[in-house]
């Protein structure tokens, strides 16, 4: 559905991470894989905080790149 970056505290940035919708509908993030392995992994309440805010970003058609906005 689409990659995004998130800054969890102003010492950890994660960038280029996944949002994906399975065919239940649920939505999940994931980080990238180096070496065939995920280069990191979320406790399942941060999991869910990171997709709720990347889903509420995406559904609400937040998008750095788009230069259709006006403010």
């Amino acid at each position: 559905m689409a990659r995004f970056d998130i800054e969890l505290t102003p010492e950890l940035r994660m960038y280029d991470l996944r949002l994906v919708q399975a065919e239940s509908g649920r939505r999940l993030t994931y980080s990238q894989s180096a070496g065939g392995r995920r280069t990191a992994t979320f406790v399942g309440t941060l999991a869910d905080e990171i997709t709720l805010l990347a889903s509420n970003a995406f559904d609400g058609g937040l998008n750095a790149n788009d230069r259709t906005r006006t403010n």
